[in-house]
């Protein structure tokens, strides 16, 4: 759910900047949590049996349910540049989890004609394993960085790196950061090198005056969130557990 995100626009403190922070349309079961409410952006389970549902190729049920959380999503993006004055190349997405695998899939199978985004970030996600078994396919070209961990039990490193070839072969520019002792957590704030990369491509891709790819922009960026000298690794960034939900 989208409550413990909410720290994101406070702890960025990035000017001129928006934040949309949204659940998952699908509500979980109660019993399935240790802390409800909570919501899947895709189908996991096997209703009848209570299992897995696997990642076989013929298998449609988790892909089918994902392209219908990527349908309802870019109806939301169509809204904000319709109607709120956002722009499409100003418009970043972030996930954590199934939060990142749908923010992936958004520019995998993009609807025709969309203008392309600002870029993409995720956390302990991958692209779907029945979606990158059927082949590549035109998507949208934007910068992505994907941060991973050598301990996650859910998106395994092979599975990461296979994601980032699947979105490097479509013409993405693609940076996977895959650190070990890392698990499947959400950004570790006091993780100097995985702050680093992640607030060094805000820095590279952010747009407005001031804000573009300098040394400068990223230092400003982390000491807004409350970074801290150490030596020769200058800064530590102390982050909420935030993302798209």
């Amino acid at each position: 759910r989208k409550e413990p995100f909410s720290r994101l626009p406070e702890k960025l403190a990035l000017p001129t900047t928006a934040f949309l922070i949204l659940n998952a349309p699908q509500a979980l079961p109660e019993e399935l949590l240790d802390d409800p409410p909570g919501y899947s952006w895709f189908e996991m389970i096997d209703e009848d049996t209570g299992d897995f549902i696997p990642a076989e190729r013929e298998e449609r049920r988790r892909i089918d349910s994902l392209e219908a959380s990527v349908k309802l999503l870019w109806q939301c993006v169509d809204v904000l540049t319709a109607r709120c004055g956002w722009q499409h190349h100003e418009i970043f997405l972030f996930g954590y989890g199934q939060g990142g695998t749908v923010a992936l899939d958004m520019i995998v199978r993009p609807p025709s004609k969309k203008n392309s985004l600002a870029g993409v970030v995720t956390v302990a996600a991958e692209v779907l394993p029945e979606r990158r078994q059927k082949g590549t396919q035109k998507g949208l070209p934007v910068p992505v960085l994907l941060i991973n961990g050598a301990l996650d039990r859910c998106v395994s490193p092979k599975s990461a790196e296979e994601s980032a070839q699947y979105l490097q072969d479509m013409g993405n520019n693609v940076e996977l950061k895959t650190f070990e002792g890392r698990g499947g957590e959400m950004l570790r704030g006091h993780h100097e090198e995985e702050s680093r990369c992640f607030m060094t491509f805000l820095s590279d891709n952010l747009n407005g005056v001031g804000r573009k790819g300098s040394a400068e922009a990223t230092a400003q960026a982390m000491q807004k969130i409350g970074a801290l000298e150490v030596g020769e690794a200058p800064f530590w960034l102390d982050t909420g557990q935030v993302s798209s939900g």
